[in-house]
């Protein structure tokens, strides 16, 4: 009977033990979180009103997007539903930084796809698939253009940009731009 009883108290301080150091740990956890968040600063959430994505801007922070600091880029996930591989939709967002960053524009910090504006068409002859859609720059729908994109396989892609009057502006081809 002696051994039995030696055996309870055993367990009973093993649990004790096991729920304060589950308290503790608990404790720790939840004082690391709030000595981080002073550090975070201030988040304001915007939602792009073209593509309905969340932006979320923190204080003392640029804004990133996935190629650079200064050009955010929203709604090209959009285009992998028409059938573009991941190297064809980072050559569209590689693209379009360029865009944003050549001399001849003001100043692009936002990019937004407009996928309601999207057609594509297939030519049944030679597989060549095209996709036109809309751009809206800066986050201002009076600032449009014009996007074609037309690729054959996974991983060619041309792409043309042009006004809302349908003069080119900017293309991928090397010797065209």
């Amino acid at each position: 009977m002696h051994s039995r009883k030696k055996i309870i108290l055993i367990v009973a301080v093993f649990a004790v033990v096991c729920v304060v150091m589950i308290i503790a740990a608990i404790a720790s956890f939840v004082n690391r979180t709030s000595e981080n968040q002073g550090t975070v600063g201030t988040q304001e959430v915007t939602i792009d009103e073209t593509t309905g994505e969340s932006i979320i801007s923190t204080e003392g922070k640029v804004a990133e997007s996935e190629f650079s600091e200064d050009v955010i880029l929203l709604g090209f996930s959009d285009l992998y539903s028409y059938g573009l591989s991941t190297i064809q939709v980072t050559s569209v967002q590689q693209f379009i930084e360029a865009y944003a960053h050549d001399t001849d524009n003001p100043v692009i910090t936002k990019v937004s796809f407009d996928n309601t504006s999207s057609r594509q068409k297939i030519n049944q002859n030679n597989g060549e698939v095209k996709i036109t859609s809309e751009l809206v720059l800066n986050g201002d729908s009076s600032i449009k253009r014009k996007i074609e994109m037309s690729y054959v396989g996974t991983r060619d892609m041309f792409i043309v940009i042009k006004d809302m009057s349908g003069k080119t502006i900017y293309t991928s081809a090397l010797d065209a731009h």
